[in-house]
C-alpha cells in the first residue's frame, strides 16, 4: 500500500505598489459598484487588488450581479495579490 502525500500550493504573494492618491480613490469608488453590502464575509465586501511586475494594479469586485474591473498603473509594482476590506 503506499500513500500519497501532497502539499498545499504556496499562498500568493501579497501586493506591494505605489500609486497617486487621486487615479487609486477614483478606482476605489468604481470598484464599489461590485461591492456586496451589508455582508459579514470580507471577501464579499473586498477590493481584490492584483499587480504585475509591468506596473499593473487592477482592482476587482464582483457581487453575483455585478462585475468591476479597474485597472491603473501603479509607479512600482510587484507581483503579488492582496484583499482590501472596502466595507
Amino acid at each position: 500500500m503506499s500513500e500519497h502525500v501532497t502539499t498545499p500550493p504556496a499562498p500568493p504573494a501579497p501586493a506591494h505598489f505605489t500609486a497617486p492618491y487621486a487615479p487609486l480613490s477614483d478606482a476605489l469608488a468604481i470598484a464599489a459598484f461590485g461591492v456586496q453590502n451589508g455582508v459579514l464575509s470580507p471577501v464579499q465586501r473586498g477590493v481584490l487588488l492584483e499587480t504585475s511586475i509591468s506596473g499593473s494594479l487592477a482592482l476587482i469586485t464582483f457581487d453575483f450581479d455585478t462585475a468591476v474591473t479597474v485597472t491603473l498603473f501603479a509607479d512600482t509594482a510587484t507581483t503579488g495579490t492582496s484583499l482590501l476590506d472596502h466595507g
